[in-house]
């Protein structure tokens, strides 16, 4: 074989071995990247798995807490209605029948109910027979157990405190032409009303504190003490509201008519006490609604003695006929 053929074949063997080895890398290049992409992916899916596993752990964790507290108040719970089931049965076997911890009766139509707890009810001593104020309420001469003597006694007490606070009442009072409060005249501009008239009371904290107390004896001398301690109590939570504590704090109204188009008339009604607002009211009437009656029945009865002697279908009556 001549040199040069010889040549050229070993030239084209090592072109062939360099291609294969060429091609030998490349493929193992390709598959080291994919192993390496696989790697990835698995590390990746591992820490979502791991943040997963973390967050699972952390709820978990929470409701144990959770369910922890719960248990342990049930406990608690479990063991204050042991301790009262203990006591009662402790009192059953110290106590005689008629000391015995209350009971609740399905087949019974009256509860037993503490004296500690009559006062806290919210109970009113008073309501209105025919429009007249402080009449003894049917529910508290039940609840006390007054006889006809004590019932006849407790009211004639309640009758004299309104007639003499009415009497200091009378010798007070101020007939305005404006409100009191500075809330109400705010609120009273807006509507600018044809007649506005506020009656004051301004307090009497001496003949009032005088008026208590004889009325706190008068009815101790006709319930006795426990008894009259439980009603004097609901009384006076009626009186600061409805009577300014008898005479504690200033009291006013403001009566106001404002004449809308089409002749109705809008009746208003502000009460209240010192600067604040307890109460207000209003309402149309038609022309013929308008009288003296009508008016009557928005202004609320305990100021109505009052108003009467100043006041008549809109207008203010002559000093001799207060």
């Amino acid at each position: 074989m001549k040199p040069r053929n010889l040549h050229l074949i070993s030239l084209t063997v090592l072109i062939a071995i360099s291609c294969t080895t060429w091609i030998m890398q490349r493929n193992r290049g390709n598959v080291l990247e994919a192993e390496h992409q696989q790697a990835q992916n698995q590390i990746e899916s591992l820490i979502e798995k791991l943040r997963a596993t973390n967050e699972l752990i952390a709820r978990t964790d929470a409701e144990i807490q959770a369910r922890s507290v719960a248990i342990t108040e049930r406990l608690n719970e479990l063991a204050r209605l042991q301790a009262e089931r203990d006591e009662l049965t402790r009192q059953e076997t110290v106590l005689p029948t008629t000391e015995l911890p209350y009971r609740w009766n399905e087949e019974s139509e009256t509860v037993r109910l503490g004296k500690r707890f009559i006062t806290s009810l919210g109970l009113s001593p008073w309501t209105e027979d025919s429009g007249k104020p402080f009449q003894l309420d049917e529910t508290m001469v039940t609840l006390l157990d007054m006889n006809p003597e004590e019932r006849t006694h407790v009211q004639e007490s309640v009758d004299r405190l309104i007639a003499h606070q009415r009497a200091v009442e009378f010798s007070v009072l101020e007939v305005l032409d404006q409100p009191i409060s500075e809330k109400l005249d705010e609120v009273i501009g807006k509507t600018d009303p044809e007649l506005l008239i506020t009656f004051s009371l301004p307090a009497f904290p001496e003949e009032g504190q005088t008026l208590k107390d004889q009325f706190r004896a008068n009815i101790e001398s006709a319930l006795g003490a426990d008894r009259a301690e439980m009603f004097n109590t609901m009384s006076e939570r009626r009186f600061d509201y409805e009577l300014g504590g008898i005479g504690a704090q200033h009291r006013w109204i403001t009566y106001t008519e404002k004449w809308e188009p089409g002749g109705f008339v809008s009746l208003g009604v502000f009460e209240g006490l010192d600067d604040r607002i307890m109460g207000t009211s209003s309402t149309g009437v038609s022309p013929k609604e308008y009288n003296r009656e009508r008016i009557n029945a928005q202004i609320p009865a305990r100021w109505r003695e009052l108003v009467n002697a100043h006041y008549h279908r809109g207008q203010l009556l002559e000093e001799g006929e207060n």
